[in-house]
């Protein structure tokens, strides 16, 4: 069985958990392997360096343009990895511990398609809230979000 842990970056809570858990596996045998947009431990030719320009771009103008707070917003996220496929292909499990500018929508739900199983790992709330990172005790994600208080309304 070969698993494969993604993480948007390998510092902060999601990084740090998804490197202790790959490295724990492996230390007990298990076939694992981790990717972010740091580094890639036993994973070759995976980064896409355009995107990575791109992806840096979108944090900055979401960051810059779209939050009024300190806390991320991030609604957009631009696949960082080439040929998707490849690693499905290559995998038989796969953990999504964060997937932010490392993985696309589409490639999510080519993962999810691919009837392979799939553990993702709430180290935060943007999968469920649509882009909040932490909703600070706003649900109105739960209908919509016209009025959120963490962005501004171009509306």
């Amino acid at each position: 069985m070969r698993i494969l842990h993604f993480a948007s970056s390998e510092i902060g809570g999601a990084g740090r958990s998804a490197i202790n858990l790959n490295e724990n596996l492996r230390k007990n045998l298990i076939d694992s392997d981790l990717i972010s947009r740091s580094k890639n431990r036993g994973i070759i030719d995976s980064k896409n360096p355009v995107q990575g320009i791109l992806s840096s771009s979108n944090t900055l103008l979401q960051a810059n343009l779209i939050q009024k707070s300190d806390d991320l917003v991030t609604i957009f996220s631009i696949g960082f990895l080439r040929n998707i496929e490849r690693y499905i292909n290559n995998y038989d499990v796969f953990h999504l511990h964060s997937y932010y500018n490392l993985l696309n929508y589409d490639q999510i739900r080519k993962i999810v398609s691919s009837g392979k199983p799939v553990f993702i790992t709430l180290h935060d709330q943007r999968m469920f809230t649509g882009g909040c990172h932490c909703s600070r005790n706003c649900e109105g994600y739960l209908l919509d979000c016209t009025n959120c208080p963490q962005v501004y309304n171009f509306g």
